[in-house]
């Protein structure tokens, strides 16, 4: 007749209730009163030792298999929380009530950092207001599942965590584990923005061509480079290209050479008194070159 193995009251009691301290404690204690009984019954021998170690490892191998289990199940309930829009409250965010930043975004941010991650960001530094919402570097813990990479494609649950108005938008930082969040009350390109003029005098420094998506400079380098402009019809590639000819007229160090061979030179012909050179003909543009 086989006997069933004993299990600790104790222990079984703490998993089904999922309390890991006292879990753990009657793990504990179940593994000493088995080393206790080998022991008694063998004495002090080799076989004694080998029998204690496997009552030591084999205690804890259902208490394993239960935090295993119990973070596969945090992790579904949090994809199926974010599939259905729960916000950080329903997610648990309060039990971190207690995490507090320098600011109210800040506060809401580090609190849905730790409700979708379910561990505390190392720091949210260089938290500032623009003049179209506010944006914050974030120091996120070490890990494949806290990365920059990762906490971006679960952009819409961040978002929805926080609860603030506006638009999100992260980007990875300058080192491997910052996120830039960018919080967006306004579109930064919802208008037509006014080009301010060059600002720069020397082709040494970049030239600012406008303003990208997150309300950043968007700079390109004139100096030993080429640029080619693409795009579709009516889409601003002449605008561009009359930004930059006007930054190498500013330029105190530079000069430019234009050929324009569209019939009456409408692109750059009005650019001709500032330029060294303009050819609207082949036989020009060939002279030019040359």
């Amino acid at each position: 007749m086989r006997r069933k193995a004993r299990r600790s009251p104790g222990a079984v009691f703490a998993l089904n209730n999922k309390h890991k301290t006292f879990a753990t404690g009657a793990a504990s204690a179940a593994a000493v009163l088995g080393d206790t009984w080998i022991g008694a019954g063998l004495g002090p021998s080799i076989p004694s030792l080998i029998a204690s170690g496997l009552v030591t490892g084999g205690a804890y191998v259902p208490y394993m298999r239960w935090l295993t289990r119990e973070r596969q199940d945090r992790l579904k309930l949090q994809v199926a929380a974010a599939k259905a829009g729960v916000g950080a409250v329903a997610l648990g965010a309060g039990t971190y009530s207690a995490l507090t930043g320098a600011s109210p975004e800040e506060t809401k941010l580090m609190q849905a950092l730790v409700a979708m991650l379910s561990i505390p960001a190392v720091d949210v530094t260089a938290l500032e207001h623009t003049r179209f919402g506010w944006r914050a570097v974030v120091v996120l813990p070490p890990g494949r599942d806290t990365a920059p990479a990762k906490v971006i494609a679960r952009r819409e649950q961040l978002s929805t965590n926080i609860g603030l108005p506006g638009k999100l938008r992260l980007a990875k930082g300058a080192r491997d584990n910052e996120l830039v969040v960018f919080m967006y009350e306004t579109d930064p390109l919802a208008q037509t923005l006014a080009w301010p003029g060059p600002s720069t005098t020397t082709c040494r420094e970049p030239a600012v061509l406008g303003m990208d998506a997150f309300g950043q400079p968007v700079q390109i380098p004139l100096l030993y480079n080429h640029v080619l402009i693409g795009g579709a019809s009516d889409n601003g590639k002449s605008s561009l290209q009359s930004v930059l000819i006007a930054y190498v007229a500013a330029c105190e160090d530079a000069e430019a050479v234009l050929i324009d061979l569209k019939p009456g030179v409408v692109e750059l012909g009005p650019w001709g008194p500032c330029a060294l050179s303009l050819a609207d003909s082949p036989a020009k543009a060939l002279h030019t070159l040359e």
